[in-house]
């Protein structure tokens, strides 16, 4: 097992999980509130818009024994696809920190990965240079199966799983039309997130 702490920037509410740097141009889907998988590698939104978050990989040769909840606010499993063999943690803006490992460590492939979250409901939406939010990234190599949301309870995570199934019921005319269906996806969680966050009564704002 190989384990690594290190500090990641994030832009625009994400960082990824991107095979040899490439971001493929289709949109996929908030859907379990925590990570887009795409055709190859992934997405992870944040609580924050921009900054650093604090990032845990465990990368594995088998799965975990069992779930540990711990502390985390929430816990999806999903299987990333490899084309390449270079799947690394990507900050966008800054590229693959130099500190982590290869993600993809038996090469081209499907692999596992169980992502924990935590703090994301902290700074919504603000820039954060100082890690409020944590996220540990169990991978291991295996062949591909159904996603699995395994614990949900930050407001975060709700909204956008709120607001992707509403898009689901959105007609495709409509998606069609707008000149940027990814980008209004984007703005109607992030505001279905705030809404959510002014509405609860232990809400700092």
């Amino acid at each position: 097992m190989v384990t690594k702490w290190a500090n990641v920037h994030v832009a625009d509410h994400s960082f990824g999980l991107l095979d040899d740097g490439e971001l493929p141009v289709e949109s996929g889907s908030w859907s379990n509130g925590l990570i887009k998988v795409m055709d190859v590698g992934a997405l992870i939104y944040t609580g924050i818009d921009r900054g650093y978050v604090r990032l845990m990989l465990d990368l594995t040769a088998q799965p975990p024994a069992q779930v540990d909840a711990g502390p985390w606010d929430e816990i999806v499993e999903v299987s990333i696809t490899s084309d390449e063999g270079n799947l690394r943690i990507d900050s966008f803006e800054q590229g693959p920190p130099d500190d982590l490992p290869l993600l993809s460590t038996e090469g081209p492939g499907s692999y596992r990965v169980r992502v924990h979250a935590r703090g994301r409901d902290l700074k919504y939406d603000m820039v954060s240079n100082d890690p409020v939010e944590h996220y540990l990234l169990i991978i291991w190599p295996a062949e591909a199966s159904p996603e699995v949301i395994l614990r949900a309870t930050d407001r975060c995570g709700a909204s956008l799983r709120t607001s992707a199934a509403n898009d689901v019921a959105w007609p495709q005319s409509q998606l069609a039309s707008a000149e940027d269906p990814e980008e209004q996806r984007r703005a109607r969680a992030r505001q279905n997130i705030l809404d959510a966050m002014r509405r609860s009564p232990d809400s700092d704002s």
